[in-house]
């Protein structure tokens, strides 16, 4: 049976898939001929950065609830949440238009913007936006920040949490209902073709959020069933031959990750024993920064040298990132961290 301790790889995955992310770019950023992404050009259709986003999304469905349901009230959640999220998003997104955009372009350009630019920015920045600047680089894909696109759509499943915790009393049947809807209408919209989007400037798609509010409800599911869900080793055979059969397949390439693949990374997340893997993101978490400064790198050494290899790109992104992931943990999201940790404390003590 499932059991949660601090002896997990919660941590170490985190860090896997933002690494991920970075090598399944590199091919695509360099030339915008995605079909040289390894997972790509393997299966025809996802790569290995929307696999590592699904996993991200699986994994925060899971650890949320848990934080969910020790946080004292709503309040207290959301604050923790929000200094959680908040801290790191706002430096990276400062960081993109102050230092990026006068290294990608020049100084000038940021002089050049008007007022309303920035109170857009201020707007963007307060809902969770991506920065967007055009033309800043010379790139196939010139926007300054492009994968942090998720985290408006991770917080919004954040605030929808409680809301479906109150009406649901945790009963997993109707998480496994609501589940199955957001997937069945994740399927259609795909099938036929379906996409609605939310007025600007939010943005939201229809076909994005239910792919990642299911991977985000297989994660609460399988918190609520820890302790009936079972693993043996048939099962998880049989759940690696139906994920590498459907991942060929374009309309249940996401399903069968959302599905097969989520028995495979709980199984691993919390069964496989490792002291190395286990204190992983323990102490020092830098899987945010990573993934939120891994883009605008990336680009700016393109832009400075549009014939590198991907491979020596994600080499050489990832050892830049480390720094600024590691000077963002340290400066900004630790102390926030420790401040969120205060909030469950006093929350504690009010109750006791």
């Amino acid at each position: 049976m499932l059991q949660i301790n601090k002896q997990n790889n919660f941590g170490f995955l985190r860090l896997f898939f933002a690494i991920l992310v970075i090598f399944s770019h590199s091919p695509e950023s360099i030339d915008g001929n995605r079909s040289r992404e390894p997972m790509a050009r393997i299966f025809g259709n996802m790569s290995m950065g929307d696999l590592a986003v699904n996993c991200f999304f699986m994994i925060s469905g899971f650890l949320i609830l848990m934080s969910y349901q020790h946080s004292s009230s709503f309040n207290v959640y959301l604050k923790k949440r929000i200094l959680r999220i908040y801290p790191g998003f706002i430096l990276a997104y400062l960081f993109c238009l102050f230092c990026i955009v006068p290294l990608a372009k020049d100084i000038q350009m940021l002089l050049n913007f008007d007022y309303w630019f920035w109170i857009k920015s201020v707007f963007r920045m307060l809902t969770l936006q991506a920065p967007w600047i055009s033309g800043v680089f010379h790139t196939p894909y010139s926007y300054i920040n492009g994968p942090m696109w998720t985290i408006k759509y991770e917080f919004l499943c954040y605030l929808i949490l409680p809301m479906i915790s109150y009406f649901f009393k945790n009963n997993l049947k109707l998480y496994v209902y609501l589940f199955l809807f957001s997937l069945s209408l994740f399927f259609l919209f795909g099938l036929f073709n379906i996409s609605l989007t939310t007025p600007k400037p939010f943005d939201f798609e229809s076909g994005v959020f239910l792919r990642l509010f299911s991977a985000y409800l297989i994660g609460n599911i399988f918190y609520l069933a820890r302790e009936k869900i079972v693993f043996d080793s048939k099962y998880t055979i049989l759940s690696i031959l139906i994920l590498l059969g459907l991942l060929f397949n374009k309309q249940f390439a996401h399903i069968a990750l959302i599905t097969c693949g989520a028995y495979l990374l709980f199984n691993f997340a919390l069964n496989y024993k490792s002291k190395f893997l286990n204190k992983i993101g323990t102490k020092t978490d830098l899987s945010y920064g990573i993934y939120l400064y891994a883009w605008p790198i990336q680009n700016l050494i393109i832009q400075n040298n549009p014939t590198i290899n991907p491979l020596t790109l994600s080499f050489m992104v990832l050892s830049i990132v480390t720094v600024l992931a590691l000077i963002s943990w340290t400066l900004v999201e630790k102390p926030f961290m420790n401040m969120k940790n205060s909030l469950s404390q006093t929350a504690l003590s009010r109750t006791s």
